[in-house]
């Protein structure tokens, strides 16, 4: 898979997509279900679980500490458009036309994200903390 690194009893769908695996890191005991997309720097805790459909977009870094999970369909970027209204949002565009919030993103131990939520960059999710589903989390 030329993963950075991974432990034991760790289990990928085949119909999962690794984009820069040279920067996933992969503890023990982890599943990752079908048509998950993980993208950019990205470490994952062991006894972790990621449902189907889920995105993480690493390129500013994602850290799934141990037992931490997604439900499905759940988004996570580290790195996001501005949208207020005074920029171009747009991969397309030049540069200089865009400005990108970026920021790792920390899903503590134990920690829970409900089903088609989104977190956007530089959260923190506590210890413990379970989001409720279609959650949009912007700030710690």
């Amino acid at each position: 898979m030329g993963v950075k690194s991974f432990g034991t009893d760790v289990y990928i769908s085949r119909f999962a997509r690794l984009y820069n695996p040279g920067d996933l890191v992969i503890g023990s005991h982890v599943r990752i279900d079908d048509f998950c997309i993980l993208s950019g720097k990205i470490t994952l805790g062991s006894h972790i679980h990621i449902s189907a459909y889920c995105a993480l977009y690493g390129k500013y870094g994602i850290v799934m500490k141990d037992f931490s999970g997604l439900s499905p369909r759940c988004t996570l970027f580290s790195a996001s458009d501005d949208f207020n209204g005074d920029y171009l949002m747009s991969p397309m565009s030049k540069p200089i036309h865009n400005h990108i919030i970026s920021g790792e993103i920390f899903l503590e131990k134990y920690s829970q994200i409900g089903a088609n939520s989104t977190i956007l960059p530089n959260v923190v999710v506590s210890e413990g903390a379970v989001t409720g589903a279609m959650s949009l989390v912007t700030k710690i």
